[in-house]
């Protein structure tokens, strides 16, 4: 039996329209708790291996849920919505998309190719060009080995910021699509799957996370999934490649891996950034009982990097040089300390928190050079950038935008985060670490407990006393 409520209530990750605006968390939640009751609750309910219509619905939306829950328990800070909710900003967005539906298209032409590579929104300069800074030199050795390669590029707010190439192609129709197949779905939930996502409410309600809406698992979840399989499976049906490689997986690309496994094509995901035992993109302590997940790639390539920490994953682990690893050792080789100079590295999710933290300890930091490294994602959105404008009248604090990290880390006696995988690479560049006791931290448990980092406080308190 069929039910017609609507399920989506107001925490749908990709649709729910949320300003940005800074919290603080309630005493005694921690990201670290969150993780363990999401655990908890698969391991009791049996999530992972919960499937509706040929959908697992929390394996396609795990880290979905995460981040709902993360921010709904003021851990993280709302960001702003995209596409934005403004029926003109909508307008905008939608008509961003049709034009690079129109004009590249990932659809158009007859050529098949032996290797997709699903890039990364972000793009940096290398080689005197704008790519994907992750992909780029698997691309490079992909064409050395005589393979053809289509890139496909996802839209950052319906835009794209890589170079201009013949055989890279935006992801606007793939998004078109799947949005115009979900409109027309008419899929409706049935009467059980409702009981079980109430299930999960309640259960969420006895732990930390408190009363929760889910039920956008369903409608809009499925329904959208459905689309996106369907789209991607198009796509995949005619280029037919033997390999498919991305980057981040679980943000989105679930239902092309979903596609790809369908069709026996090998998904390899290259890392983006931080990874430890606390990320719920990778970290799976209980498996479905199959004993694989259906969403998941089926091999992980891994940096090289001596801070790194791949595993455990529930798939093959293969090392890569770290993208930047020559420049690294060429900074480390050359660069000079500026005396006192400490870079703040900037993390999206907790900027307003670090900019309290900032001005709270403004007085025990007056000695230092504060520079503020705004996150990429900072650089391109003015609504993000303004949540620092409390420290622009400090008369000790910068801002950089020039987006070259390495130069100012490898000149940098400091430098201060909360959690973050620059925060790696300025260790490999000889800084000294400082984290901000602030949501998140947890990640970096083990610099502080191998002594690579040290809690800002604590550092402080032996310079005052020195």
């Amino acid at each position: 039996m069929a039910v017609s409520r609507d399920l989506r209530g107001i925490e749908d990750p990709a649709s729910a329209p949320i300003s940005y605006v800074t919290t603080a968390p309630r005493p005694g939640r921690t990201v670290a708790a969150l993780c363990e009751a999401i655990w908890e609750a698969e391991a009791r309910l049996g999530l992972l291996d919960w499937e509706v219509d040929g959908v697992k619905p929390w394996q396609a939306n795990r880290f979905g849920v995460y981040k709902a829950l993360v921010t709904r328990l003021a851990l993280f800070e709302r960001v702003p919505e995209s596409p934005p909710q403004s029926p003109w900003g909508r307008l905008r967005f939608w008509r961003r998309i049709l034009h690079g539906t129109l004009t590249c298209s990932p659809f158009q032409g007859e050529q098949t190719f032996d290797a997709l590579v699903f890039e990364s929104e972000r793009a940096e300069i290398r080689d005197g060009s704008s790519s994907c800074p992750y992909t780029s030199g698997l691309v490079r050795r992909l064409r050395q080995e005589g393979k053809t390669v289509q890139m496909i590029d996802p839209h950052a707010d319906g835009t794209h910021r890589k170079e201009a190439d013949p055989f890279r192609r935006f992801n606007d129709a793939i998004a078109l699509e799947s949005a115009l197949r979900f409109r027309t779905s008419g899929w409706r939930a049935r009467s059980r799957d409702v009981r079980f996502v109430t299930a999960i409410e309640e259960h969420f309600a006895t732990t930390m996370v408190g009363r929760v809406s889910l039920g956008w698992l369903l409608s809009p979840g499925i329904p959208r999934f459905l689309a996106a399989r369907a789209t991607y499976r198009r796509l995949l049906e005619k280029r037919q490649p033997s390999e498919i490689f991305c980057v981040c997986a679980y943000g989105g690309l679930a239902a092309l891996v979903a596609a790809a496994h369908e069709m026996s094509i090998p998904v390899s995901e290259v890392q983006h950034g931080m990874l430890d035992g606390l990320h719920l993109g990778y970290r799976y302590p209980v498996l479905p009982r199959t004993g694989h997940l259906d969403y998941f790639p089926d091999r992980f390539f891994a940096w090289e990097l001596k801070t790194n920490q791949a595993g455990p994953m529930p798939c093959e682990i293969d090392l890569i040089p770290f993208p930047q690893a020559e420049r690294l050792h060429r900074l480390r080789a050359t660069a000079v300390k500026e005396a006192n100079l400490v870079i703040v590295l900037s993390q999206p999710t907790v900027a307003g928190m670090m900019v309290k933290a900032l001005i709270d300890r403004r007085h025990a930091l007056a000695g230092f050079r504060l520079v503020i490294k705004l996150h990429p994602i900072e650089l391109e959105d003015p609504r993000r950038r303004n949540v620092y404008l409390p420290l622009a009248g400090e008369g000790n604090i910068s801002f950089d935008e020039s987006g070259d990290l390495h130069n100012l880390l490898s000149r940098a006696e400091y430098q201060i985060g909360v959690y973050s995988s620059a925060l790696f690479e300025g260790i490999e560049l000889g800084c000294r670490t400082l984290l901000l006791p602030l949501p998140g931290i947890e990640h970096m448990e083990r610099l502080l407990k191998s002594n690579q980092a040290v809690l800002i406080d604590e550092f402080l308190s032996k310079r005052a006393l020195a």
